[in-house]
């Protein structure tokens, strides 16, 4: 089982930690922000979310750590094997073990599309500076890049030598030891929407149309609202700007960014209608405060069930309540764990689909396009009925199943822009991974399963004979292998979708965020409380009702976007779908 929260974090974050000028910020800290206990809403940076520990989750403070660091020499430098010689190359790991294969799974690519629209509200590292081009440079405190082998399947064909990737800025322990460097989080900590509205103020107020509480928005064609555009992307008119950096990264995305902005205005005016005292703040604030616990509610309610099992959400607590108001704790740190951020919510990356398919309204396919061919290219959006078909693509065609097979969409294609290579999303992960100094998969199995792993061979249990012999011919020790690969060749446990460990780490994620966010929608005795009436509507979400509302045309939908039409999930008008009484 998991930790459930009772494991302490490494790091103690009650004082505020900030990035200097250097790349290593070790001036240690600032004094900690002051607090005022009786304002509604929440901080954008993350800050006084808790009274007690101010600076917890806030804007350009570290990761906890739930497992010891794997630093070579115990403070910063990579990881090595433990007989001291190199780990295995990523990219011969990644081109070796990750292959595509096309194994769908029974719900639809919104979980998939959802984790990465979650994971943009929670975290993004800083890259160091002091080097340019980190493929020219071997510098070890700055640089991590991956040279691609020379006989690389894929890259030899276009003599590409090198992968390059740059270090994450990081900082000391939060106590100010002189221990080993954790990473800084260039995002607020918590789930706060931060992705949609920004992790500091000035992100926020740039956002803002500051006239009835509305957000910025762009008339399309048609009169179409869509993002405010700041510019023009790789091949495309328009490059869109909201709360976080990464919004036009790739359609399906940005759809989901659009969409929220679209409900945020929609609440908005309802509010001002029904409230015309309300200045521009209140609107803005209160909306804001609605479609975060619209936008809670469709995690803990809709998304989280459809990648964990039930009967680890009521071990764990995740459940939305039904009635009633939620304990909130104040000792548990609303902090992003380091190994979730990297690696193990990037196991979404498995879902994914190489190749996305349209649906126009009667659920026909219009059309395939490639992942990578419209990254950073978000025109697509606002041209005929691409909006919309995007929407039922994801509320329709499945995902692919969580396992070892990933699209070949991402291997070697990523970020393409026109050059008939990109790069390799698992050997970054796994080098990212390395970066951060995360603790071994063997380690991190311990700690989440209580299984002592000593040999190749004590894997038998808990791995196929197959992926052992594939993984051993590539690590010389099992206390090598990287907590990515070995969690993608464990055996899942019959009708879950996660492997075991990545369910202990994001279990115990998701459970910190819930019971240790003071503004958790569902939180009494709080200024920003909801009534029960109000909480009894914000209940009755769904995501299928979010896209009936934000949606240009789209007059039916499933139930139930996360899983396939069926008989059991049948496309209804949106009429029959609930919807939030805002008057209550």
């Amino acid at each position: 089982s998991c930790y459930r929260g009772t494991l302490q974090p490494i790091l103690t974050l009650d004082k505020t930690q900030k990035i200097s000028a250097s790349n290593d910020s070790d001036t240690c800290f600032i004094t900690p922000p002051e607090c005022d206990p009786t304002y509604k809403y929440r901080s954008y940076n993350g800050s006084c979310n808790n009274l007690k520990h101010p600076a917890w989750g806030m804007l350009h403070t570290a990761f906890v750590r739930l497992f010891p660091p794997r630093y070579s020499d115990g403070v910063e430098l990579p990881p090595v094997a433990s007989d001291g010689s190199e780990l295995p190359n990523a990219r011969l790991l990644t081109s070796s073990l990750f292959q595509d294969e096309d194994i769908p799974d029974n719900v639809t690519l919104i979980v998939a599309q959802y984790a990465q629209f979650v994971a943009h509200d929670f975290a993004v590292g800083y890259p160091k500076t002091g080097v340019d081009d980190c493929c020219a440079s071997d510098d070890p405190l700055i640089c991590i890049s991956i040279q691609i082998p020379e006989n690389d399947p894929f890259y030899s064909q276009f003599d590409a030598k090198c992968l390059r990737v740059t270090r994450t800025r990081t900082t000391l322990t939060g106590n100010c030891d002189a221990g080993p460097k954790q990473q800084i989080n260039g995002l607020s900590h918590g789930l706060d929407g931060s992705q949609i509205y920004g992790s500091d103020e000035e992100t926020a107020n740039y956002l803002r149309e500051h006239k009835l509480g509305r957000l910025v928005v762009r008339e399309g064609p048609g009169d179409r609202p869509f993002l405010p555009s700041n510019g023009s992307c790789y091949q495309s008119d328009v490059c869109y700007v909201a709360g976080e950096t990464r919004v036009n990264q790739n359609t399906q995305l940005t759809v989901l960014h659009t969409m929220f902005v679209r409900e945020h205005n929609r609440i908005a005016d309802l509010l001002s209608a029904l409230h015309p005292s309300w200045d521009d703040e209140t609107v803005y604030q209160e909306a804001r405060s609605i479609v975060v616990a619209e936008y809670l509610h469709t995690i803990y309610n809709e998304f989280l069930p459809n990648i964990l099992p039930d009967e680890f959400m009521n071990e764990h607590e995740l459940k939305s309540r039904t009635s009633g108001y939620h304990k909130y704790d104040e000792d548990i740190p609303n902090i992003v764990i380091s190994s979730f951020s990297t690696p193990t919510f990037r196991i979404f990356h498995s879902a994914l689909q190489g190749h996305i398919a349209m649906y126009n309204y009667q659920l026909d396919i219009t059309r395939h396009i490639n992942l990578t061919d419209y990254m950073n290219s978000p025109g697509i959006l606002e041209e005929e009925n691409n909006f919309d078909e995007l929407i039922l693509g994801f509320v329709t065609q499945p995902m692919q199943t969580i396992d070892t097979y990933y699209t070949s969409q991402i291997d070697g294609k990523l970020f393409h822009f026109g050059r008939p290579y990109g790069a390799d999303l698992n050997a970054l992960d796994i080098q990212r991974s390395r970066d951060h100094g995360i603790a071994s998969y063997v380690t991190v199995l311990y700690a989440c399963r209580g299984i002592e792993v000593k040999t190749f061979e004590d894997l038998s249990t808990i791995w196929p004979a197959e992926n052992i012999e594939k993984v051993r011919q590539f690590y010389k020790a099992v206390e090598d292998i990287d907590l990515f690969v070995g969690a993608n060749f464990e055996r899942k446990v019959e009708g879950h979708r996660l492997p075991p460990v990545f369910q202990c780490i994001i279990g115990e994620q998701f459970y910190r965020w819930k019971n240790g966010d003071r503004f958790w929608y569902e939180v009494e005795g709080q200024p920003h409380s909801f009534t029960p009436d109000q909480l009894n509507e914000i209940r009755k979400v769904t995501l299928s009702r979010i896209v009936c509302d934000t949606s240009d045309n789209i007059v039916n939908m499933t139930k139930n976007s996360f899983a396939p039409p069926s008989e059991e999930n049948p496309v209804v008008p949106c009429d029959e779908i609930p919807a939030i009484d805002i008057t209550k």
